[in-house]
C-alpha cells in the first residue's frame, strides 16, 4: 500500500471521511448493504484491470457513482495513498475496500454500534427521505426542544442544548444577536433573551428563562451583551460535559452526529472535508494560524462532521472561544462606538467586555477616546443640573459655556438658559429695588416692585421697599391732608391734619402753617360764642 495508508492518525480521519461519505450516499439511495459490498460492486463496475487496479478516472467515476461530489482536489488526495507505485497512476481497489472497510467502523467515534445498541439506546433520527427525492428540511415538522429545569445543573444542560442548536443551525452568533438585540441597546434584556430562546426552536418556562438569563447575565446587571452570550455559552457547556454522565454525553454526541448526518443528506457533501486524507487537520491548522475566527468556526464544524473526537478539536475549540468571544467583544465595541449619539453606559460596558475578553490597547483606543469623550459630557450634564439647582448665575455661565463646548444638544442646554434669564432678570430688578429705595421715590419704588414681583424675587427682597413705599404714600397723604384742612379752615380738619402730621414727621413749617391756621379758627369760634 502506499505510504499514507500507514500513519495511524491521518489513517483514521480518511476513513472517517471516507465511512461517512459512503453513509451520507447510502441513506439518500435508501440502501441496507454494508459499506464493502457497495464500494467493491461499484469500483468493480467502472472497469478494474487485471491485477485490480483502476486509474484516477475511474475512481472519479466511481465517486460520481455512489453521489459523492466533490472536487478534484480532495479526490485526488484520497486516490494518492492507494496508488499501486508512487506516481503510477492507478489505485488498488483491494487495498482501498480493505482500509476503509476492513472493521467496519461506526460512523464516528463515540457512536453506539449495533451490538450495543440493547443496553445503549442510540438518539432519534431524523425520519427517512421521500420516495424519488432527497430528504427536505421542510417535510418533518418543526420541534420545540423544552427547558423545564431551572436548577444548577438544569441551566448547563441548556446551555448545551443552546449550543447544540446553533451549531445544527449553523448560526452566525454574533450576526443573531444583532437581529435579537431588537433595541440596539447592545445587551439582551431578559424579554429578548426569551425570544431569542424560541427563534432557536426552544419552548421555556418563565422560571427556566429567568434562571438561563441570570446565568448568562455575567456582570448581573440585567442586560446579557454578546461577549457574555459567548463566554456563558463556553463556560456553561463546559461545565455541563464535565458533570454529565456516560448517557448524557452519549446522547448529546448522537445528537450531534445526528445533525450532521441530516446536513450531508441534503448536500451530500461535508462542507470543508470530503476525501481528504488529512485535509481536515490542515483546514484546521490554517485557520488557527490565520486567527480567523469565520474560517476556523468551518473548519472546526467540517472536523466534527466528519469524525474527529472532541479529543482531537479541543486546542481548535479553545482557540475557536477565545477568537469568538474576542470577536463578540470586538462587534460590540464597534458598534458602540458608531452608534449615534453615544452612550457612555453602553462604551463602558462594551470596554468592560472587550478588556475581559482580552483585547489588546491598540482595539481598546477608539473606545477608550470615546468613553473619555462621553464621561466628560457627562460631567458637563452634571454641572449644568448642579448650577440649575443652585440657579447661581455665575455658574449657570459656566455650566452653559462648558455645555456648548461639549456640543451638547440644544434641548439640554435650554433649561440652563431658562434659569439663567430668569435670575439676571431678578438680578436688574432687584437692582433697580435697592435704587428706588435709595432715591425714596414712590414712583421709582412702584415701578421697581412691580418689576421684582414679575421677576420672582422673594418677600423678603421686597419687603423693605414695600415698607418704605407705605411709609412716603402716608407722608404724601398727611401733607395733602394739611393742605386741603388749610384750604377748608376747619377746626375739626386741621386737628387731624396736625396729629396726622406730626405721626409721620411732616417738616415744622408745613404744621406750623396748619397750626397758625388752626388758632384763628379757634379764635373765631371764642368770638361767636361771646357774641352769643
Amino acid at each position: 500500500m502506499g505510504a499514507g495508508a500507514s500513519t495511524a492518525g491521518p489513517d483514521e480521519k480518511l476513513r472517517a471521511d471516507i465511512s461517512v461519505k459512503l453513509h451520507a450516499a447510502k441513506r439518500t439511495r435508501r440502501e441496507n448493504r454494508g459499506n464493502r459490498v457497495i464500494l467493491q460492486e461499484t469500483l468493480a463496475a467502472v472497469g478494474p484491470d487485471s491485477s485490480g487496479t483502476v486509474s484516477f478516472k475511474q475512481f472519479k467515476q466511481g465517486a460520481e457513482r455512489l453521489a459523492i461530489r466533490v472536487p478534484d482536489k480532495q479526490l485526488k488526495a484520497a486516490f494518492a495513498p492507494f496508488e499501486v507505485l508512487a506516481g503510477a497512476g492507478r489505485l488498488s481497489v483491494g487495498e482501498f475496500v480493505e482500509f476503509v472497510c476492513g472493521s467496519e467502523v461506526p460512523l464516528a467515534r463515540g457512536r453506539s454500534s449495533p451490538s450495543s445498541s440493547s443496553t445503549s439506546p442510540a438518539p432519534a433520527r431524523s425520519a427517512p427521505a421521500p420516495k424519488g427525492g432527497r430528504p427536505s428540511s421542510s417535510a418533518a415538522p418543526r420541534r420545540e426542544i423544552e427547558l423545564n429545569d431551572s436548577s444548577e445543573a438544569g441551566v448547563r444542560q441548556a446551555a448545551a442544548r443552546i449550543a447544540d442548536a446553533l451549531f445544527d443551525k449553523e448560526i452566525d452568533l454574533r450576526k443573531a444577536f444583532k437581529q435579537w438585540d431588537k433595541d440596539g441597546s447592545g445587551g439582551l434584556d431578559q424579554k429578548e433573551f426569551g425570544a431569542a430562546l424560541e427563534s432557536l426552536g426552544f419552548g421555556a418556562a418563565p422560571e427556566a428563562v429567568e434562571a438561563v438569563f441570570k446565568a448568562f447575565d455575567l456582570k448581573g446587571d440585567g442586560r446579557i451583551s454578546s461577549w457574555e452570550l459567548m463566554r456563558g455559552l463556553n463556560s456553561l457547556q463546559s461545565a455541563a460535559e464535565a458533570t454529565a454522565d456516560e448517557k448524557d454525553r452519549r446522547d448529546r454526541r448522537g445528537r450531534k452526529l445526528d445533525s450532521a448526518l441530516r446536513k450531508q443528506d441534503e448536500a451530500l457533501t461535508v462542507v470543508g472535508a470530503g476525501l481528504g486524507g488529512g485535509r481536515l487537520p490542515e483546514a484546521v491548522s490554517w485557520a488557527l494560524a490565520k486567527g480567523d475566527v469565520d474560517a476556523l468556526r468551518t473548519a472546526v464544524r467540517a472536523a466534527e462532521k466528519a469524525g474527529l473526537s472532541p479529543e482531537d478539536l479541543k486546542d481548535a475549540r479553545t482557540k475557536l472561544r477565545d477568537l469568538e468571544e474576542k470577536a463578540a467583544a470586538r462587534d460590540e465595541l464597534e458598534d458602540s462606538v458608531s452608534s449615534r449619539p453615544w452612550d457612555a453606559d453602553r462604551i463602558r460596558a462594551a470596554v468592560t467586555d472587550a478588556e475581559a475578553a482580552g483585547l489588546d490597547e491598540q482595539s481598546l483606543e477608539a473606545a477608550q477616546k470615546a468613553l473619555a469623550h462621553e464621561e466628560w459630557r457627562e460631567a458637563v450634564r452634571q454641572r449644568l443640573e448642579d448650577a440649575v439647582e443652585s440657579r447661581d448665575p455665575s455658574a449657570l455661565q459656566e455650566a452653559i459655556a462648558d455645555g456648548e463646548g461639549a456640543s451638547l444638544p440644544e434641548e439640554e442646554l435650554r433649561p440652563a438658559r431658562k434659569v439663567l434669564a430668569e435670575e439676571e432678570r431678578k438680578a436688574r430688578a432687584r437692582a433697580a429695588l435697592h435704587a428706588a429705595v435709595a432715591a425714596k421715590d414712590p414712583s421709582q419704588l412702584r415701578s421697581a416692585l412691580g418689576e421684582g414681583t414679575t421677576a420672582g424675587l422673594s418677600d423678603e427682597e421686597l419687603a423693605p421697599g414695600r415698607r418704605l413705599l407705605s411709609e412716603l404714600d402716608r407722608v404724601a397723604n398727611a401733607e395733602q391732608l394739611l393742605e386741603d384742612s388749610v384750604a377748608a379752615r376747619s377746626p375739626q380738619l386741621l386737628r387731624a391734619a396736625i396729629d396726622e402730621g406730626e405721626a409721620v414727621a411732616l417738616p415744622q413749617e408745613a404744621l406750623q402753617k396748619a397750626r397758625n391756621a388752626l388758632a384763628k379758627e379757634e379764635l373765631k369760634a371764642d368770638a361767636r360764642k361771646r357774641l352769643q
